[in-house]
């Protein structure tokens, strides 16, 4: 079926609910990996990265719970059910849909399932020219809102019909540099993909030199590809520094930009209340931002000694990632529990890891550690 209409029937499901939702309506949801139906494999990039920005709205609506987007990657080739990978991420809700590019026409179906049932509350069929994908983008995260009846702030309204660039050619370059890059987070030895990353940005840049997501993109790049050296060259922090406030300058609403600079002045304890400040209005920008809460979970702990808040932010880490590193993040919060002298809701979360990754290595090291926290159990250790 070629692309020539302007627009492609309308398929709108009536919701479930009345005209009042359930008072313990859970608005949780996941997005799924969509699928690519153009003619061309290579466009898988643009697939996963119009995915991605759709989550990224969602995210962006402090009413929702939207679980991260390393949650649902290995769902990619997965013969599971709707229900069944619902039951593993805890969402009552998932959005599937599938992408088709041809020239400078794109045709992108969502639907949004209610995953016990199996009903699709709705979905829709946007045929549209290229450039207008951020609009499709916003008003797919509008429509999903409205269904599971949840309000959407003046200023997260403002967030989610911004579009980051006029220029959609640095759009397309941005997302095959985030591919890269999310190719280099999947396996932090490919520093090839960390290099065509950088080089990609950089593209997107000469192309739109206001694009505030290419800078900070670069500005993340320049950050990781350093990160392992004992001594980092101070020009490559004062080109992270640089780059995130040119991003800010020209959008002061984006998250991903504060994230990075609290993550900047979180590399030097003097500077750790910066970098709380600027992780804050991370979180008042996307609610549902899991690596910020990891980051806060650690410093309340390790910086200020607030255990409340450290505890706290890490349960938000663990409940919005369910991907790789929710291991990791399951011990972190057992081992806030067991300093804190809840040592049973520790070895409760030790034990979740394990489950996970199986190291059984790792678990017996961290239970052997706890009972360093009760001077009761102190014996035990060594048992």
């Amino acid at each position: 079926i070629g692309l020539t209409a302007v627009v492609l029937t309308i398929l709108y499901v009536i919701p479930k609910f009345s005209s009042t939702p359930p008072e313990d309506l859970d608005r949780s949801i996941d997005v799924l990996p969509f699928d690519n139906e153009s003619a061309d494999e290579s466009n898988a990039y643009f697939v996963n990265g119009i995915m991605e920005d759709i989550r990224n709205n969602l995210a962006k609506i402090g009413d929702l719970r939207v679980i991260s987007k390393t949650s649902t990657e290995k769902y990619r080739e997965s013969e599971l059910s709707i229900k069944e990978i619902a039951q593993e991420l805890e969402v009552p809700f998932l959005l599937e849909g599938t992408v088709q590019k041809s020239g400078n026409k794109v045709k992108i179906h969502a639907q949004l399932i209610e995953a016990e049932t199996d009903d699709h509350l709705w979905a829709e069929t946007y045929l549209r020219d290229l450039n207008d994908v951020f609009e499709i983008q916003s008003e797919i995260a509008q429509a999903i809102a409205k269904e599971l009846y949840t309000v959407i702030t003046p200023e997260e309204l403002i967030i989610i019909e911004t579009q980051p660039t006029t220029d959609i050619t640095a759009y397309d370059i941005f997302l095959k540099a985030r591919d890269q890059h999310n190719k280099y987070w999947s396996d932090n030895t490919d520093a090839e993909a960390l290099e065509n990353a950088i080089t990609l940005y950089r593209r997107a840049i000469d192309n739109d030199s206001t694009f505030a997501r290419a800078y900070t993109g670069l500005a993340m790049a320049y950050s990781e590809k350093h990160h392992w050296e004992k001594y980092l060259e101070p020009t490559f922090l004062d080109s992270v520094l640089v780059l995130v406030n040119k991003a800010l300058a020209f959008d002061d609403r984006l998250d991903e930009a504060y994230f990075v600079r609290g993550r900047y002045f979180g590399q030097n304890p003097e500077s750790m209340d910066a970098a709380m400040n600027d992780m804050n209005r991370a979180l008042e920008l996307n609610p549902n931002y899991a690596e910020v809460y990891k980051f806060k979970s650690r410093v309340s702990a390790w910086i200020f000694e607030d255990y409340v808040e450290a505890i706290k932010n890490g349960r938000m880490a663990v409940n919005l990632d369910h991907g790789p590193q929710l291991p990791e993040s399951l011990s972190n919060l057992a081992n806030l529990y067991a300093q804190c002298g809840f040592l049973e809701k520790g070895r409760e979360h030790y034990e979740k890891a394990l489950f996970l990754d199986n190291d059984s290595i790792k678990y017996y090291q961290n239970i052997s550690l706890m009972y360093f926290y009760s001077k009761e159990d102190l014996k035990n250790a060594y048992n």
